[in-house]
């Protein structure tokens, strides 16, 4: 297929051989405004990927001046190899919505590492999102993004649950950007080749398309970043926007995580979080951060006990009047653990629990 094919509601596919894509220029297989759409089993090869993001997905669903709200969209045990964008579903223009979305047993990889962009991207007002047991290599941007959108209007993503995914070498790995309501659990994201300088925290939630992303729950997930000199941490909570005068209780846990690579392990900073249970099995620094900029608190901030496999750090800003009800159990090491502005972090923190191996 050297074009695209693009078509409505109530059309399936469903694979037998392989479409091949000798020079990718746009879409592949697009579904506009679709009720009622699917992919099974449908194998897609490109062979020289295309260079304008997004507008060259090889499996994508998009709502243009949509009137209406549609449902049903599919996208299971596909494979797609070496595409610009893998699997993109998007509803950012229109007065309706899509539910039902779910993306489960695919293959999304890149010939080179660190290339293409998103392998499964969901987008804009779209609820009712399952993806699991996927399998996404070498992409050069989010192996699995959700976000929400604001061109000409705000378009939350709200309701999805993203699990059992496997995740190796991708720039980021999950990204939850501005998507709201979301459950990440029991996927594994591992980075093992270094890329100095670039952004590949192996889990994000950050603000974006004009929402917070509220009620965000990050659960038994393996969490492995890699080696980019420092420039992010493994895994971060960081809802800041430029401009903003407070920030809204983001309602959010992140818990019962292992977190492994080189880089700093976590940071956190915003309203309403929860910190528990975690493993930084190289040890590392542990930052609780502020809007300096803004001059906003991060407020009600629970760091619940975690474990140091190595010596680490539990780091606070050195401006404690921006912390405010900010509470720290005491923690479980290996090795020495030590503590930076303790002064601005409330709660029994003096007493440090130190375990042989």
């Amino acid at each position: 297929m050297s074009g695209e094919v693009t078509y409505g509601s109530g059309v399936h596919w469903l694979g037998q051989g392989t479409i091949i894509v000798p020079r990718q220029s746009g879409f592949t297989l697009h579904a506009v405004n679709a009720d009622d759409a699917s992919w099974d089993n449908v194998k897609i090869t490109v062979i020289e990927p295309g260079t304008v993001g997004a507008g060259a997905s090889a499996i994508s669903w998009f709502s243009i001046n949509d009137p209406d709200s549609q449902h049903h969209v599919a996208v299971r045990n596909c494979t797609v190899r070496n595409s610009d964008w893998g699997i993109f579903v998007l509803y950012n223009n229109g007065r309706g919505s899509l539910d039902d979305v779910q993306i489960a047993g695919n293959t999304v990889t890149s010939d080179a590492i660190y290339t293409n962009g998103d392998g499964i991207h969901v987008a804009g007002r779209v609820t009712g999102v399952s993806i699991h047991d996927n399998l996404i290599v070498n992409r050069g941007d989010a192996g699995i993004g959700l976000t929400s959108e604001a061109p000409g209007g705000v378009y939350v993503l709200s309701g999805a649950r993203v699990w059992n995914n496997t995740l190796t070498n991708d720039l980021v790995g999950l990204d939850d950007s501005g998507a709201t309501n979301v459950e990440w659990t029991g996927n594994t994201v591992k980075a093992t080749v270094p890329r100095k300088g670039a952004q590949n925290p192996a889990f994000r939630q950050i603000w974006y398309g004009g929402t917070y992303p509220v009620g965000v729950r990050t659960t038994q997930n393996f969490l492995e970043s890699g080696d980019n000199g420092g420039v992010s941490p493994a895994a971060k909570i960081d809802p800041k926007v430029a401009g903003q005068n407070s920030w809204p209780d983001v309602h959010s846990s992140f818990e019962d995580n292992t977190i492994d690579g080189p880089n700093a392990p976590f940071y956190v900073r915003g309203r309403g979080i929860a910190v528990s249970g975690n493993t930084f099995a190289r040890g590392g620094t542990v930052t609780i951060d502020y809007d300096g900029a803004g001059g906003i608190a991060s407020e009600d901030i629970t760091i619940g006990q975690n474990t140091w496999e190595a010596p680490g750090s539990l780091a606070a800003g050195a401006g404690c009047a921006l912390y405010k009800n900010v509470r720290v159990a005491p923690q479980v090491s290996r090795g020495k653990l030590t503590y930076r502005n303790r002064g601005c972090l409330t709660g029994k923190r003096e007493r440090i629990t130190t375990t042989s191996r």
